[in-house]
């Protein structure tokens, strides 16, 4: 499975997933913290999410042959490395689907219904529920292809959007 037929637009893709699930996570964060506290985290986060991912992505090349059929290839690296590490790796995937549906989730109830509210949590609730029958029903892989994909171009959408609308506010500006 890939997400698209070039490299260009499967990098388009991953980097749009990344902006669309996180936007609206990220302008409550804008909103409620120090801009400069929060301008010197995305740096420091950013070069080492880029740093790490430069690093798996050569780990996944070097092994490529291994790795290409698996639906979790980094979990086969992790084996690689010392088995039982891979035990405490699972364990970090799973809290990493976990702190990534969490917010999402969140994000998606309060910006239907009151938080806190009765129903909020009826609401989160229910979308919560229909993410397990999801979950339990589409097989991983197809699942994460679809997901990503999907949310990916509508992020880099999303990204073209917000440029043309900051080049005619600096072009209104002049």
């Amino acid at each position: 499975m890939k997400a698209s037929t070039n490299w260009f637009m499967a990098g388009a893709s991953y980097g749009g997933f990344c902006l669309l699930w996180f936007a609206g996570f990220m302008a409550q964060l804008g909103s409620e913290n120090d801009m400069k506290e929060l301008m010197i985290g995305q740096a420091m986060s950013g070069t080492f999410n880029i740093t790490a991912c430069v690093i798996l992505g050569f780990a996944l090349l070097g092994n490529i042959a291994n790795v290409a059929a698996l639906q979790i290839p980094n979990l086969y690296l992790a084996t690689k490395i010392w088995p039982p590490i891979s035990y405490g790796f699972a364990l970090i995937i799973f809290a990493a689907i976990y702190t990534t549906a969490c917010p999402l989730l969140w994000t998606a109830s309060s910006r239907f219904t009151a938080e806190g509210s009765p129903s909020f949590k009826i609401f989160t609730a229910a979308l919560a529920a229909v993410g397990c029958v999801v979950a339990l029903t589409i097989p991983f892989n197809i699942l994460l292809n679809y997901i990503y994909v999907i949310n990916g171009y509508g992020g880099f959408l999303l990204l073209i959007l917000m440029f043309i609308k900051d080049m005619r506010l600096r072009f209104a500006a002049k």
